[in-house]
């Protein structure tokens, strides 16, 4: 028998070995896989008095000899090492960063490339070994065509050797385009380069920075501005990788080199119209990624279906850092009151079914997070979760589901891909019924009017034009059979501190010996 809030055996093998997976190969030698005299070099060039050192849960091991390196290396540095990340590994923890002051972090392992805003960020990925020979050997058993347009996509740990693998294959592959990394920074990169940000790139330098400092110092790696990295104005960034297309994306193949997980399965989503392989260096293997994606929109689509006919959300904030999310949220409570539908906004840390559990007045909840982080596996939990954009389909009835699918909230904002006026989503008659595949009845857009009455009880015009009473939140709680822990204050007697047991839990120092 297997409770809701726990996982069998089975899973947990599976869990085991995708981490495996993960772990990858690593050299013998830790300093030269993670780069440690980069690290050292970036503290001393950032004159860092206190360095947060950021491992995914699988790369804790190789923590201390690492924090231990680095501390011995830069004497006037204090090393610190976040154990748990508050919200996705691949995301920088700048709040855990914060908790101790932090004037730097060092995030080590898979990334997801996201911006952040407050702290400067050393990414290393790891230096993962692959075999070039049997790499190119895939590559040409998926590609038979050598005048086929093909996109060539990678984990970040193979990023060391991308180039060097694809020069390989320009000769007979002419239409063969390499992503590039787009490492977000607070300035152009000098930080992740070594270069004096004075010296070699005024554009991003701030007025009071070229007028007093030309030293090499901190304030020269992270100015005010926070332009990013200079790109040709046909280049294109999306997921953290940048390219420039010779022809429209619908006519691209893509080719993935690294194991399966999350970065490969967001690829795959967010360029659906496109013919996906992947190679997989640590077992060698290599497929086309075929049946995965038309599974995977059926669900999503079925999932913003549910969203439509939702009449209580509840907003997810999945991360804290993350560029934009402030902006990300006051939209989708902007977007959720024109078409009356009640919200909540959660801050709940890492997501599990057990804390979701906890809020069952909810109909669905939309996850603000990283593009990575932001497609759940939704058969685990008692409401639906969906992305910003699946929500923002499901409020409109001028934007249908088409060609174009974003996991990236960024796209939603101005200046994105995707971005859309409020006015123009909710400019729609919403009297005017449609069918719902949910419920099977016609039922409105627009989940009601909802209007406040003295007694502080929601009042709203339903479909059949009858006034039906809804109680508040607080309310709803009240009948609640469980309403989470109570303190009792003022109800607990006030007591002493008393030395507690000691000892070891075969033998207590208390107990009579036996």
């Amino acid at each position: 028998m297997v409770s809701q809030f726990s996982s069998d055996a089975a899973a947990a093998l599976d869990r085991e070995v995708e981490l495996e997976a993960e772990r990858g190969s690593f050299a013998e030698d830790i300093s030269s896989y993670y780069e440690l005299s980069r690290c050292s070099e970036w503290i001393k060039l950032g004159r860092f008095t206190k360095v947060a050192l950021q491992f995914p849960d699988h790369l804790l091991t190789h923590s201390v000899q690492i924090a231990t390196t680095l501390s011995q290396q830069n004497n006037q540095c204090k090393i610190y090492v976040l154990g748990d990340t508050s919200y996705g590994s691949c995301c920088v923890d700048e709040v855990a960063a914060e908790h101790i002051g932090a004037d730097g972090i060092i995030h080590f392992g898979h990334a997801c490339l996201t911006a952040t805003k407050r702290i400067p960020v050393l990414y290393i990925f790891g230096r993962e070994v692959i075999d070039p020979e049997k790499c190119i050997s895939a590559f040409k058993e998926l590609f038979s065509d050598q005048l086929s347009h093909i996109l060539v996509m990678y984990d970040v740990r193979y990023s060391h050797v991308i180039e060097s693998l694809c020069e390989a294959l320009r000769n007979d592959y002419t239409n063969l385009t390499v992503t590039s990394l787009n490492i977000p920074t607070l300035c152009c990169g000098c930080h992740q380069t070594g270069r004096s940000c004075t010296e070699d790139c005024g554009d991003c330098v701030s007025s009071d920075m070229q007028e007093n400092d030309t030293s090499h110092g901190k304030d020269s790696i992270t100015p005010s501005c926070q332009c990013g990295q200079s790109m040709d104005s046909k280049e294109q960034c999306k997921l953290g990788r940048c390219y420039t297309l010779s022809a429209p994306i619908e006519e691209y193949s893509i080719f993935y080199i690294g194991s399966e997980g999350r970065a490969l399965s967001n690829i795959i989503i967010n360029y659906h119209t496109c013919k996906c392989c992947s190679y997989n260096p640590s077992t060698n293997m290599y497929r086309k990624e075929s049946t995965f994606i038309n599974k995977t929109l059926g669900r999503r689509y079925y999932l913003m279906q549910k969203a439509r006919a939702a009449r209580t959300v509840g907003i997810l904030a999945g991360t804290l850092a993350t560029a934009g999310y402030r902006e990300i949220i006051d939209r989708l409570k902007s977007l959720l009151s024109s078409v009356g539908k009640k919200y909540y906004v959660i801050v709940v840390g890492k997501l599990n079914v057990a804390k979701l559990a906890n809020f069952m007045e909810m109909d669905v909840y939309v996850l603000v997070a990283c593009p990575e982080s932001s497609l759940i596996d939704n058969q685990e939990f008692y409401k639906p979760v969906v992305t910003p954009y699946e929500m923002e389909l499901a409020c409109s009835k001028s934007t249908e589901w088409g060609a174009c699918y974003f996991t990236d909230y960024q796209e939603l904002l101005p200046g994105g891909a995707s971005h859309e006026l409020l006015k123009d989503i909710t400019k729609q008659d919403n009297d005017i019924p449609e069918f719902s595949f949910i419920t099977g009845h016609m039922q409105s857009s627009n989940a009601a009017t909802i209007e406040s009455t003295v007694e502080g009880q929601i009042v709203k015009r339903s479909e059949q034009l009858q006034l039906t009473s809804y109680s508040t939140a607080a309310e709803y709680l009240q009948f609640r059979s469980w309403q989470g822990l109570e303190q009792q204050l003022g109800k607990t007697p006030v007591s002493k501190a008393v030395e507690g047991r000691s000892g070891t839990a075969s033998g207590y120092t208390h107990e009579p010996d036996t």
